[in-house]
């Protein structure tokens, strides 16, 4: 009797504890209101709470410290069993929960970011079938929930390897003059002090003479860091040394969390383009098939981020002006210059197709109207424009500015990404049944044509200022402030306090 008492008693308690948190209140009517958390699954759970640190999750947010205290010292009454139960099945499924789709939505940080057909949110009995079945073992299920992508587990690591050496962080190196190939100057021995300290071979960090091959690490790092690659110490290159551990590691866990929370919206095949390096991949059953570089927004007028499905292609386009480079570009320029338009190559219509005498035209109040590039070797859009559905007319395209890919940093655009290799793609994109030779017919036919794919194809726009190559951490400057806004949201998020009912 005074076990069924006890047990009663526990149920109650149980239920009071998990009143206020639906997730934790299914989880434990699945679990039939009996004890779950013995002794050696609490110890397992805290273990694998505490590897989270790894994943840019602080540990104590889900209450590690009186999880620990609970394996020393186990709960005497049933009350006190009841809140155990109820706290370490809070942490459990939060931690399953974040690193599934990440701590906040990208909207939090980034309210311009747009996606169609967007997946639900894993449902509650899918994270409770997923909680229960790990319990035996956490740290193997949350090893299973991670995203399975090499980039993430690629930037877990580096995140672990900067927390173990921020210990061992050098001096900052001083304003001064530029450092070149040449130079003797004390400010040298910590360029090479610091290069050491972040993995690069620089030599004897007490040597102040910069050499060939003090220059040709600079470099290394000038490219890591998406800097122009010079060799030379300036402004640029001194600041991104400079960056402390903990800058290090914020823009670090900023990025595992854009990993967690797109790993949803990641398809097969999809067309990939990361803003933030500046690149765009083609992904096919589970390869990249076609890599290139792409020019990118201004830094204030940036590529949108979205995720959307590539549905058609312009060959040979015309280019309409959009409203907002009409407005801040093109008038100005019409007034200052009239030989602006016949430079330019545009024609001027109204919103019906009519063209219209640019001498009738009042520049300074022009009405609706609209500006159009016809399409040939001198058009914005270039030789194709790569379409799909969203809210800020944005599309992949083409350009005949060319030479501008070779540039350390390819912000040009006014939101659009251009694409070097712009045909290739689109080809990939028609697959073998319109290859290149019906392309390349198309585009001397020099006549517009709108071909729609076969298949839609998912394209996902996004941002990743830190990443890893050939094993050395990347870290891009942060010309949008995505990763930034991105950081600070997550350093608001408040840690869970400690129950109330525990002792």
């Amino acid at each position: 009797m005074l076990r069924s008492a006890l047990v009663f008693l526990f149920t109650v308690s149980l239920t009071a504890a998990a009143a206020d948190d639906g997730r934790v209140a299914r989880f434990l009517a699945a679990a039939d209101q009996t004890p779950l958390w013995t002794s050696a699954r609490l110890e397992s759970l805290a273990t694998a709470i505490a590897d989270l640190a790894d994943d840019g999750l602080d540990p104590a947010g889900y209450g590690l410290d009186a999880i620990r205290r609970l394996v020393v010292t186990p709960p005497a009454s049933p009350a006190e069993r009841a809140c155990a139960e109820t706290l370490a099945t809070r942490a459990w499924l939060a931690a399953l929960d974040d690193l599934a789709r990440g701590q906040l939505a990208p909207q939090d940080a980034d309210p311009m970011w747009r996606i169609d057909g967007a997946p639900l949110p894993a449902t509650v009995e899918t994270l409770v079938e997923t909680a229960l079945a790990g319990l035996d073992n956490p740290l193997a299920a949350l090893d299973a929930t991670r995203p399975a992508h090499p980039a993430y587990h690629a930037l877990r690591e580096a995140h672990a390897w900067l927390r173990d050496i921020a210990h061992a962080e050098p001096a900052v190196l001083a304003a001064g003059s530029s450092l070149r190939a040449g130079d003797t100057h004390a400010r040298v021995a910590v360029v090479r002090a610091r290069l050491a300290w972040l993995g690069y071979a620089s030599g004897d960090i007490l040597n102040d003479y910069m050499d060939a091959s003090l220059e040709a690490t600079v470099r290394a790092f000038q490219r890591d860091h998406a800097l122009e690659t010079d060799g030379v110490v300036g402004p640029r290159t001194r600041a991104a040394l400079n960056l402390d551990a903990d800058q290090r590691l914020a823009r670090v866990r900023a990025n595992l969390e854009r990993w967690r929370q797109l790993a949803a919206d990641l398809r097969d095949p999809q067309v990939r383009v990361d803003t933030g390096a500046a690149t765009v991949t083609l992904v096919r059953d589970g390869r990249i098939t076609w890599f290139s570089r792409v020019q990118v927004g201004r830094r204030d007028r940036p590529t949108p981020l979205l995720r959307s499905s590539i549905t058609r292609l312009s060959f040979n386009p015309p280019w309409y002006v959009p409203p907002t480079i009409l407005r801040q570009d093109k008038l100005p320029e019409i007034r200052d210059n009239p030989d602006a338009l016949e430079q330019g190559r545009l024609r001027v219509f109204d919103m019906d197709g009519t063209e219209l005498d640019p001498a009738t035209v009042d520049w300074n109040e022009p009405g609706a109207i609209r500006l159009r590039q016809d399409p040939g070797p001198h058009n914005a859009l270039g030789q194709v424009a790569i379409r799909f559905p969203n809210p800020y007319a944005v599309y992949l395209h083409d350009t005949p500015s060319q030479q501008l890919f070779s540039s350390w940093q390819r912000n040009f655009s006014s939101g659009c990404v251009r694409v070097e290799g712009a045909v290739d793609l689109a080809e990939a994109l028609l697959g073998s049944d319109r290859g290149s030779e019906q392309v390349t017919a198309w585009l001397a036919d020099t006549r517009t044509r709108e071909v729609s794919l076969s298949e839609p194809v998912s394209i996902l726009v996004t941002y990743f200022g830190a990443g890893v190559e050939d094993g050395r951490l990347q870290l891009r400057p942060d010309v949008y402030g995505h990763d930034a806004r991105l950081a600070a949201a997550l350093a608001q998020r408040r840690t869970e306090p400690q129950p109330a009912c525990l002792p």
